[in-house]
């Protein structure tokens, strides 16, 4: 079951890289280059400076047209997340 939980958290995080690249790019990122790049590190090695979490610091707004991918990313990730939650609920329910 340990396997299965790692499966589901890669699948969701490269879900989450998929989505946050696509709809989000380099949105609330302009710190970085300013200034002839002299906060560059902080993007680097901040969370708070990263493209996956930056948007949700800032209350980006992804643009109309990646709606549509953000969704397709949401019905790729449930087809294939599907089967591994069913199974680890299956494997749980029979361990009690």
């Amino acid at each position: 079951m340990p396997a299965l939980g790692a499966l589901l958290l890669a699948l969701t995080l490269s879900t989450w890289v998929g989505i946050a690249g696509a709809a989000f790019d380099q949105v609330g990122l302009d710190l970085c280059s300013q200034n002839n790049y002299a906060l560059e590190a902080a993007c680097w090695y901040v969370p708070e400076f990263s493209v996956l979490w930056r948007p949700l610091i800032v209350g980006a707004i992804p643009q109309e047209l990646t709606v549509i991918i953000v969704a397709y990313c949401v019905v790729v990730y449930m087809t294939l997340a599907a089967p591994v939650i069913v199974e680890i609920v299956r494997r749980a329910a029979s361990r009690t």
